[in-house]
């Protein structure tokens, strides 16, 4: 497994924490009124966090063994790495307290990061060097 992966599914797991944890304090907080401010902050570390950064790491580790290519750019994907993890502190931060730029820009941020991933990926699929031989499949 690549440090890469390895990356992106230990940020999966700190966000599963933090999104569970949120989930919590709202439980705790509904008798008191507060804990529906934290609904959307609680759903976005949950999805782009647990769920979509532990299926980047896992395409990033599958796609490229299925296809028999070599990734397309490793440089983009640690571009794609800081800024889906950028873009989300900031929209999490930005849902609890609302701002309509902060969240367009760091919303945007996460979203550029997406584009690069995609089309990472399907670069990787459209071509490219083959695995070399005894490459870890």
């Amino acid at each position: 497994m690549s440090e890469l992966t390895r990356n992106f599914v230990k940020a999966a797991l700190m966000y599963l924490v933090i999104g569970t944890t949120i989930g919590v304090i709202m439980g705790f907080g509904y008798s008191q009124g507060w804990g529906g401010t934290l609904r959307a902050t609680h759903a976005h570390i949950n999805l782009l966090g647990w769920v979509s950064m532990l299926m980047f790491g896992v395409a990033y580790h599958i796609i490229p063994r299925f296809h028999g290519k070599m990734l397309h750019s490793d440089k983009l994907s640690i571009v794609h790495f800081w800024m889906a993890n950028a873009g989300l502190i900031g929209l999490g931060v930005f849902l609890y307290w609302p701002s309509d730029i902060g969240l367009a820009i760091f919303g945007s941020i996460w979203a550029i990061s997406a584009y690069i991933f995609a089309y990472n990926m399907l670069k990787t699929m459209a071509g490219g060097p083959k695995m070399p031989p005894g490459m870890p499949k």
